[in-house]
This record gives structure tokens, C-alpha cells and sequence, in this order.
């Protein structure tokens, strides 16, 4: 039981993204709102349950059918 989904309270069309080109993917907490965000433009924002708050520890990256530099 290790994921909780956060429901959207923005969210807009994802740009089209070209294999072999660069992107920055970003996702952080501002307050209690997560925000991601594709070359610096917000295309996914939801608040986040009052648990979130303790958590503690490393972050991580998941994907799924991608090749990625990190």
C-alpha cells in the first residue's frame, strides 16, 4: 500500500514531447500542493492528504517504459 493517488486541481493538456529531445520534468511540494511541471510550464497541480506532511526520508523516481539521464 505504498502509493496514494492525489486527485487534480489543475491539470491542461501535456505538450507533445520528440523522442531525443531534452525536457525538464519537475515535481514539487509547494506548502500542500504537489505541482509538476514540463519546461517550466504547470501542467498537473493537486493538494496533498495532511499525512504527507510526515513523511521523511530519500525521494525516488519511478517510470515506467522510459530511457532517461538522470
Amino acid at each position: 500500500g505504498g502509493y496514494k493517488k492525489v486527485k487534480a486541481s489543475t491539470s491542461k493538456p501535456l505538450p507533445v514531447l520528440d523522442d531525443g529531445a531534452e525536457h525538464e520534468l519537475r515535481a514539487e511540494i509547494r506548502g500542500d500542493e504537489l505541482v509538476a511541471t514540463i519546461d517550466g510550464a504547470v501542467v498537473w497541480q493537486g493538494r496533498l492528504p495532511a499525512v504527507a506532511r510526515e513523511l521523511a526520508g530519500p525521494v525516488g523516481v519511478r517510470s515506467d517504459n522510459l530511457a532517461i539521464d538522470l
